[in-house]
């Protein structure tokens, strides 16, 4: 999702409004309204909001292939980090193993997407992470895709894949629920980015961490 490029011309800045020709700001006047920008910009992206009041709440068809209503009342989040609850959930402090099971395709451009590519991403990812992949492992994740097509990209470049998932990461302490979506040039890319958000989160949210929170 590229929808937080449509933020940028709405946003208020703290203060005098943006002149009209950008050569106007000079000096340390342009180096505070840009603060001012990135800290009205990042305010925004980080807003949460229930999940029952978002804007993919519209699509119902990729409602209630995973998650049920119940799941849905408990996230909160927003459409640029995805939608979540901690749920009690933390990681471990010191175990570097997860069991993971592909995500099942819960629509019908999911299919497309072979448990092969799902495994070498997750591969991939544990090793960024410093994990190992273990069926027996005390973090465990699954999910399904409820959300996967190749939609044009804004640069004209190329296509680009979309692919949006529902997760639950089991651990001893509870179950983290999330909702995330990611969109990239390629659906490696994708769905590679979406568990690597994923497995970086739920490691924040270790033994005495304040968490992965964005």
């Amino acid at each position: 999702m590229f929808a937080w490029l449509a933020l940028i011309p709405g946003l208020a800045l703290l203060g005098e409004p943006l002149p009209s020709n950008p050569g106007q700001l000079l000096g340390p006047s342009r180096d505070l309204v840009q603060d001012q920008l990135d800290a009205a910009l990042w305010h925004a992206l980080v807003r949460r909001e229930p999940f029952s009041r978002s804007s993919p709440m519209c699509d119902p068809d990729t409602l209630n292939h995973f998650f049920g209503r119940e799941d849905y009342q408990l996230l909160a989040g927003n459409p640029w980090f995805g939608y979540y609850h901690v749920g009690g959930f933390q990681w471990p402090s010191g175990v570097a193993e997860v069991a993971f099971s592909p995500p099942k395709p819960a629509c019908p451009g999911a299919r497309a997407i072979q448990p092969q590519a799902w495994q070498r991403a997750m591969a991939l990812v544990a090793k960024a992470h410093g994990l190992r992949v273990r069926p027996e492992a005390p973090i465990r994740i699954r999910g399904a895709v409820v959300l996967a097509q190749v939609q044009p990209s804004a640069s004209g470049s190329g296509p680009g894949y979309a692919v949006v998932t529902e997760y639950r990461v089991h651990s001893p302490n509870g179950v983290l629920l999330y909702r995330l979506g990611s969109v990239k040039r390629t659906l490696a890319d994708a769905i590679g980015a979406n568990l690597d958000f994923l497995v970086g989160f739920a490691q924040g949210l270790g033994d005495g961490a304040s968490g992965g929170k964005p």
